[in-house]
C-alpha cells in the first residue's frame, strides 16, 4: 500500500498555508534555490545548512526561510537538519495567535522531524495531535499531508491499526482540502484507513464502507476530464476495489455473512479507457485465452491466511500477444507486481465475439483480475 502513496515526494510546496520553496532573491540562498529547482533536495538541504548560521534572524522574512529549509530537509531524508530550523520556529510560535495557521504547520513540522530521527510511541502520538490539530483548521498544507502519509506508513508497517485508521482518516482528511489535485492521494489515504479498521477488527461494516469508496473513485475516475487525474483515480478506484474484494472474502472465509454482491458491470474498464474510434460502432469483445501458465500469489506476505485480488492492465497488440502489463490495484499488498513477468508472454488475446473491426473498435487495453486463494 504504501508504494501508493509516493506521489508527494518531490513536491514542492503550493501556495495556501505554505509559499513556493523558492525564497526571495539573496545572494547566500542562490545555492538553495537552484538545488530546488533542479529537484535536488540532499543539495539543497545542505546549502540551506551552510546559509542558516549567516542568516538575520530578526528578518521580517526568516520565518518563511526556517520553514522552506525545515520542509527541503524532510524531503532530502535529513531530519536531525530539519530540527534546527523547526526548533527555531516552535520558539517563534509563541508571538502567533493560537489559532495561527502558521503555527499549526510549525508544529507539524517540528513533530515530524522528531518523529523520523527517532521513532517511537511518544514521538507517533506527538506527530499525531499536531496533525490533529491541523486536520482541524482548512488550508491547503503538503508538509502536514506528505507528514499524515508518512506516520501511516509507520502505523502500518508496524501492525499497528488502530492507529494507522485514525493516521490514514487524518490524511485523508488534510488531502481533501486540495480538491481535485490530490483526490487520488485522499482516496488511498481513505482506503488505508478503512483496511487498517478492517484489519484491527473483521468485520461487516469496514468492508461495506471500502465497497462505498470503490464506487465514489469509480464515478470520479469516470468524471474527470484530466487525463493525468483520470489514471491516477482509475489506480485508485482499482486498488480499493481490490481491497473491497479482499475484505469480503474474509468475512466469508471467517464464517462471517458477507456483503451482497451488486449486480455485474462488464463495461467498467470500456468506460474508463473506451476504445478509439466512431463511439457509435461497438467495441470489439476480446478474452484472455486459457493458458496452464498462471500468475503464483507471492509469498512472504504480512496478511498470512488472507486471500488476495489483483487486477492487471495490458495492452493489446496485433499480432495476438499482450504488451506493456501494469498492475492497477492489489490487496491485500502490493507484490504482485513481478507476479505474471514470467507468464505474460505465453498469454494471447482472441476475439469472443463475431465482430471484427472496422465493424467495431478495437479496445487499446485489456484488464485482466486475477483472485488468488490463501496460500494458493
Amino acid at each position: 500500500m504504501a508504494r501508493s502513496m509516493g506521489r508527494l515526494a518531490g513536491a514542492c510546496v503550493a501556495l495556501g498555508l505554505l509559499c513556493a520553496a523558492i525564497l526571495p532573491a539573496h545572494a547566500d540562498i542562490k545555492a538553495f534555490n537552484a538545488a530546488v529547482t533542479a529537484g535536488d533536495f540532499k543539495a539543497a538541504s545542505a546549502a540551506a545548512a551552510e546559509t542558516w548560521p549567516a542568516l538575520d534572524k530578526a528578518a521580517p522574512d526568516i520565518a518563511v526561510t526556517a520553514r522552506e529549509f525545515a520542509w527541503v530537509s524532510m524531503l532530502a531524508g535529513d531530519p536531525a537538519r530539519a530540527q534546527a530550523y523547526t526548533g527555531f520556529l516552535v520558539a517563534r510560535a509563541s508571538a502567533l495567535g493560537p489559532g495561527d495557521p502558521s503555527q499549526v504547520t510549525w508544529r507539524v513540522l517540528d513533530a515530524w522531524a522528531a518523529f523520523a530521527v527517532r521513532p517511537a510511541r511518544e514521538t507517533r502520538k506527538a506527530l499525531a495531535d499536531a496533525l490533529a490539530a491541523r486536520a482541524a483548521i482548512p488550508g491547503k498544507d503538503l508538509i502536514s499531508l506528505r507528514a499524515a502519509q508518512a506516520l501511516f506508513k509507520d502505523e502500518w508497517d508496524g501492525g499497528r491499526w488502530s492507529e494507522a485508521a485514525a493516521a490514514g482518516d487524518l490524511g485523508a482528511h488534510i488531502a481533501k482540502d486540495f480538491g481535485q489535485a490530490y483526490l487520488d492521494v485522499a482516496y488511498h489515504l481513505e482506503m488505508g484507513s478503512i483496511a487498517a479498521t478492517f484489519a484491527d477488527r473483521v468485520a461487516a461494516d469496514p468492508a461495506l464502507r471500502m465497497k462505498e469508496l470503490a464506487k465514489r473513485a469509480y464515478v470520479d475516475a469516470l468524471s474527470t476530464t484530466s487525463e493525468k487525474l483520470k489514471e491516477r483515480l482509475t489506480i485508485a478506484f482499482f486498488t480499493i476495489d481490490a481491497w473491497a474484494e479482499v475484505t469480503n472474502l474474509v468475512l466469508v472465509q471467517d464464517g462471517k455473512k458477507g456483503i451482497p454482491p451488486d449486480k455485474p458491470d462488464t463495461t467498467i474498464s470500456s468506460r474508463l479507457t473506451p476504445a478509439p474510434g466512431d463511439p457509435a460502432l461497438p467495441e470489439c469483445q476480446i478474452v484472455r485465452a486459457a493458458s496452464t501458465k498462471q500468475p503464483k500469489y507471492p509469498t512472504g506476505l504480512s496478511f498470512r491466511g488472507w486471500p488476495g485480488f489483483a487486477t492487471y492492465r495490458l495492452k493489446v497488440a496485433q499480432d495476438g500477444r499482450f504488451t506493456e502489463i501494469k498492475l492497477m490495484g492489489a490487496a491485500p499488498n502490493s507484490d504482485f507486481a513481478s507476479a505474471t513477468d514470467k507468464v505474460i508472454n505465453d498469454w494471447r488475446w482472441q476475439f469472443a465475439g463475431t465482430a471484427r473491426p472496422p465493424a467495431c473498435r478495437m479496445p487499446v487495453y485489456y484488464y485482466l483480475a486475477f483472485q488468488f486463494g490463501a496460500g494458493s
